[in-house]
């Protein structure tokens, strides 16, 4: 969906039981929230709501919108989106933006009360916000950001050093090595690190089985994609979903 869509979606979100200075005063705070998760400065991140002189009035559009938590869910799926556009524009990878916007929907999908909806949106500022530490466009060279966003796109298949390095027309030795010394991590250990995060929202979701999950993200031996989860968390998925419940 465009991002012109996406604003009018948000608009009439709030024009369903707002005036125009709401929708004036939610385009002020977009570009704060923006500026803040968008940022290097924790500082700024920190601060990133509204100035102290209008948060009385942003407590009060939050209070009336929940007055509808339908209404609600969609502000927040729209905002999620807009994030992800305005992310792309200050050099996140696309796939990682769009990655983050899934999970958070599916976040959404399953918070059932106000308290769990700020939760799920406070996750996913947090998360946009180390990503954009990670990936802004002054880190990593023009390669190694395509090879990260070529993992998040294939990260439910079974990728390898080799099938970026083919995709990208480069030398498996040549990318190993400059992408190990700019992410500080083997290209192997990000597909890990890529394929368990997602593996653990997916399990976090209650929407799939274990053997579902592990299907789902290219594993083709549930023992195998076990061992990996251990590996990586320190835990079995039966654990991690045993502490997780309690």
């Amino acid at each position: 969906m465009k991002k012109d869509n996406l604003e009018q979606l948000e608009e009439d979100a709030i024009h369903s039981g707002h005036s125009d200075d709401y929708i004036s005063f939610t385009n002020r705070c977009k570009d704060q929230w923006y500026d803040g998760i968008f940022s290097l400065d924790e500082d700024s991140y920190e601060n990133r709501s509204t100035h102290k002189d209008e948060k009385e009035d942003y407590t009060d559009l939050i209070t009336s919108i929940t007055k509808d938590q339908g209404l609600l869910k969609l502000y927040q799926a729209v905002s999620f989106s807009l994030l992800a556009e305005e992310g792309k524009k200050r050099g996140l990878p696309e796939e990682v933006a769009s990655s983050l916007v899934r999970n958070a929907l599916i976040g959404l999908n399953h918070a059932h009360t106000t308290d769990q909806l700020v939760e799920c949106s406070q996750w996913i500022e947090k998360r946009f916000h180390d990503k954009y530490v990670e990936f802004h466009y002054e880190k990593y060279s023009y390669h190694v950001k395509k090879a990260v966003e070529l993992i998040y796109q294939y990260k439910r298949k079974q990728i390898s050093l080799e099938k970026i390095a083919g995709d990208l027309k480069l030398n498996p030795s040549y990318l190993s090595r400059i992408f190990k010394k700019e992410t500080g991590k083997t290209v192997s250990e990000y597909i890990l690190m890529v394929k368990m995060d997602q593996a653990k929202l997916l399990m976090e979701s209650g929407v799939y089985q274990l053997h579902e999950v592990s299907e789902l993200m290219g594993y083709s031996s549930y023992t195998y994609f076990s061992q990996r989860f251990k590996k990586y968390f320190g835990v079995s998925p039966e654990q991690y979903l045993k502490e997780n419940r309690s």
